[in-house]
């Protein structure tokens, strides 16, 4: 079962019992929280602030930002803020969410594109309602670095390649032709870093990302997404 299966059927369960909410999140299983959250969750709904957010992530254990966001507090975001945007650091008013229902089964870990699923609902959330960059919210999460230098070299090669697949057609899906040619350039970077580092086996898995993205990238241009 892919990430995006998992999560539509807890939505499909909060749909089909008519739960409701103020606010409604995807953390994973491994996202933890501390007692700020619900606190300023609660100020939050006492001042009847029922906006969309993108919020800040730490990695788990620390105050390192999982990923930085050189926002100010209230920041109006757009589409193009896909790439600071993961399923655990969104927090959607319930009118967004029902609107916005299910993720795209295509897009997600172990799916057919083994990534975006995240970027693609913001995408379309944020196409019904706008959403804010909210410092004063946070959780926690692993960091995905570490997480990937443990991983056996089959399974971090087809993480990495999945999620090369994964952004490239998420862009394409959303048209955003421009974005998947910096995304697909930025593969060598990460190449180049990670044999800086002499982690060879990553630096090898992104520059043979470069051609995967390359591929899907114009495939998508000439082909209709599907």
């Amino acid at each position: 079962m892919n990430t995006s299966i998992a999560r539509n059927v807890g939505i499909k369960y909060v749909l089909d019992n008519g739960l409701t909410s103020s606010f409604v999140g995807f953390p994973d299983d491994d996202s933890s929280f501390d007692s700020s959250f619900f606190n300023q969750i609660n100020l939050l709904i006492n001042k009847r602030d029922f906006r969309n957010f993108v919020i800040d992530v730490f990695c788990t254990g620390s105050k390192k930002l999982f990923r930085t966001i050189n926002y100010s507090n209230n920041k109006l975001l757009s589409k193009y803020d896909y790439n600071i945007v993961g399923a655990v650091n969104i927090i959607l008013d319930f009118e967004t969410f029902y609107n916005n229902s299910f993720f795209d089964v295509r897009f997600g870990v172990n799916a057919k594109y083994g990534a975006g699923e995240d970027g693609d609902y913001f995408i379309r959330a944020v196409g019904y309602k706008d959403f804010y960059y909210n410092n004063s919210l946070y959780n926690y999460h692993p960091s995905g670095e570490s997480k990937l230098e443990k991983l056996p070299y089959l399974q971090l090669r087809a993480r990495v390649l999945g999620y090369g697949k994964g952004v490239i057609a998420l862009l394409c899906k959303h048209k955003m032709f421009k974005q998947a040619m910096i995304v697909t350039a930025r593969a060598p970077g990460g190449a180049l870093k990670y044999l800086m580092r002499f982690k060879l086996l990553i630096a090898l898995t992104y520059f043979e990302s470069f051609w995967v993205r390359l591929f899907y990238l114009i495939k998508f241009y000439f082909i209709k997404f599907k």
